[in-house]
């Protein structure tokens, strides 16, 4: 068949491959990245976020590979992560020579609702969500350094703007201002505007996240850790005690590294952890209100 979805050409590299920590702490449900088949062809789920602790785009392009060029069924639940690595997963999707059909069952959020664009076909299932907004990044140095990533970041988003429009059918302008609102949209409201062809009836949804690195979580959406049971690593509780509570890095690791040991000895200081991250959760809340 004939692809009519253009691949996105960035004539910026992406920044060095380093591993990080994962930005979206679990909140519920399993996270995964599964093959399998059914009568229709293949099937990938993407439940986990895209990059980093997350989904590569060596993972994606393995399990097409293993598809061969048959139609493949990517099952959507993710709230984003890597630009540059959903901007690689879109490419490769793009370029397959079956049909592509992607199934929002949850939540296609940054750069996950880029990797949607890939579809031939975009279902949303009714009570799933589209978010859109524009491209963040990081810089440490000197003026000149983050003048260079300023314009990297503006490279991106006129990227992503241009790919959303021509998928939508709307303006870009249209886009850019639903991108600098952090627009999410639900079901019926992502067809109308061009962000999907179909809706599919309500799907309970599996893993889910915390999204309050978000501005303008949907309240459907906006849960928070609210127990030490959620956390599958040291490294995550390390990393909720910087973001949310503003600890230095040494201070975090030495109270996670006390943490996370007792949650595999409950006996011992269980109830340590849990006040640890019932301060987590209120944190956050009143950083919300700020």
């Amino acid at each position: 068949m004939t692809k009519t979805i253009s691949p996105i050409n960035i004539a910026i590299p992406a920044p060095a491959s380093r591993r990080r920590d994962r930005l979206f702490a679990r909140v519920g449900g399993a996270e995964k990245f599964a093959f399998s088949a059914d009568d229709n062809g293949a099937v990938i789920e993407i439940f986990d976020e895209i990059g980093g602790f997350g989904i590569s785009p060596s993972d994606v392009r393995a399990q097409l590979a293993d598809a061969g060029r048959g139609n493949v069924t990517v099952r959507l639940n993710s709230p984003g992560g890597s630009v540059f690595d959903g901007i690689t997963i879109f490419n490769t999707l793009v370029a397959h020579p079956g049909k592509v059909r992607v199934e929002i069952v949850g939540l296609a959020a940054s750069a996950a609702s880029l990797i949607a664009m890939a579809g031939d076909e975009i279902a949303i299932a009714d009570n799933a969500f589209v978010m859109v907004h524009r491209a963040w990044g990081m810089t440490i140095g000197n003026e000149a350094d983050h003048a260079e990533q300023a314009a990297v970041l503006r490279k991106v988003d006129d990227a992503l703007a241009e790919t959303y429009a021509k998928r939508t059918g709307n303006k870009v302008d249209v886009i850019r201002r639903m991108m600098e609102a952090e627009t999410w949209l639900k079901g019926e409201e992502a067809k109308r505007l061009g962000f999907a062809n179909e809706v599919m009836g309500e799907v309970k949804i599996g893993a889910r996240f915390d999204l309050s690195i978000f501005a303008k979580v949907p309240s459907a959406l906006a849960e928070t850790p609210t127990s030490a049971a959620h956390l599958s690593s040291r490294a995550e509780l390390e990393t909720l005690l910087k973001e949310r509570l503003g600890l230095s890095r040494a201070a975090a690791k030495k109270i996670a590294a006390g943490g996370f040991n007792a949650l595999s000895k409950p006996d011992e200081d269980q109830q340590m952890v849990e006040t640890l991250v019932a301060r987590l959760a209120k944190a956050s809340a009143n950083l919300k209100e700020i």
